[in-house]
This record gives structure tokens, C-alpha cells and sequence, in this order.
């Protein structure tokens, strides 16, 4: 059975796929392969998720437990939107994606101003990432140092993948 985006038009090349279930194993799918994709809900027209080696994120844990007592979240790369408005804390949003099947990492990745064109758009709401390294590594990377080198929100391709943990929205 080939893989196909969520319209159904167009079909991954990609001969290996990791499904990883954690963030360790997807620390050693990263780390392990020459040039990847990475994909989430799937809510592309092109191959820009698509590589030798496709990292399905789906599989990762949903969420991180709230930050209490202030209006901050975390949330893990791959959730849709409609999956972020069923948690109770999801009030911590501003706004939401207009389509519910969109990720959060894809959201964030294209700018995406969500359902309000007078609301930042959600890079600029996020606190923080975390993010894995082509070498497999974990790092922590606050938005304001994106920001400073000009790399806020923007889509990334070849062997680098991300489980984007988004705060402060």
C-alpha cells in the first residue's frame, strides 16, 4: 500500500518509514538516516515531507501536562488543531487554525494566522521548541533566539526533523 497526503493526491516515494512512539526513538530515527521528511496531518500538496526516509509523527505523545496558573501550553508537533481544542487547556489559544485537520508544526512552519487575520500568527506565539538535531540530539530553543537570526517559523527540509514543543501561545 503506498502513502498518500490527506487529499489523496499526492503518493510518498519513500521506501522507509519510522512511526517512532517516543521521543528517544525518534532521537534514533534522526539520527540514524542520511536525508529525511517529516510528516504530521499530511496537509500537503507537494513532497515537501517526503524523502528516502519518511518520520511519520502521529505516533508521539500528545501532550505535555499544562502549565498551571499561567495561560501557556505545551503541545506536541504533530496534533491537529481540532485535537488541541478537545484538551481542556486550550483555552491558553488566542485563536485557531481555520481547518482542524492542520498540525501544529504545520502551522507553524507557514505562518499560519489562524482564524483571525488581526491575531499574530502562531510562530510568533510560540514560547519555545524543542527540537531534534540531524545528529539525533534534543534541544531546547527559546523563540526569541529564532527570532534574532531571522529563522522564526520557517519550513525546513533534508536531514533535520522536529518535534516542536509550542508554548506560551
Amino acid at each position: 500500500m503506498s502513502e498518500q497526503n490527506w487529499a489523496g493526491n499526492y503518493t510518498y516515494r519513500a521506501a522507509d518509514w519510522r512511526r517512532p512512539t517516543s521521543v528517544d526513538e525518534l532521537q534514533a530515527a534522526v539520527g540514524a538516516a542520511d536525508r529525511i521528511g517529516v510528516i504530521g496531518s499530511r496537509h500537503s500538496f507537494n513532497g515537501l515531507g517526503d524523502a528516502d526516509t519518511v518520520i511519520d509523527l502521529t505516533a508521539l505523545p500528545h501532550m505535555d501536562a499544562p502549565c498551571r496558573g499561567i495561560r501557556r501550553v505545551a503541545v506536541a508537533a504533530h496534533m491537529t488543531y481540532a485535537e488541541v481544542a478537545a484538551w481542556p487547556a486550550w483555552s491558553a489559544l488566542a485563536n485557531l487554525a481555520s481547518l482542524p485537520h492542520i498540525s501544529v508544526a504545520g502551522a507553524v512552519a507557514t505562518g499560519t494566522h489562524g482564524s483571525g487575520s488581526r491575531t499574530a500568527t502562531f510562530p510568533r506565539r510560540c514560547a519555545a521548541y524543542a527540537l531534534v538535531r540531524a545528529d539525533g540530539a534534543l534541544v531546547g530553543v527559546a523563540a526569541d533566539d529564532l527570532a534574532k537570526r531571522g529563522r522564526h517559523g520557517s519550513a525546513r527540509r533534508g536531514r533535520r526533523a522536529s518535534r516542536w514543543r509550542r508554548t506560551g501561545l
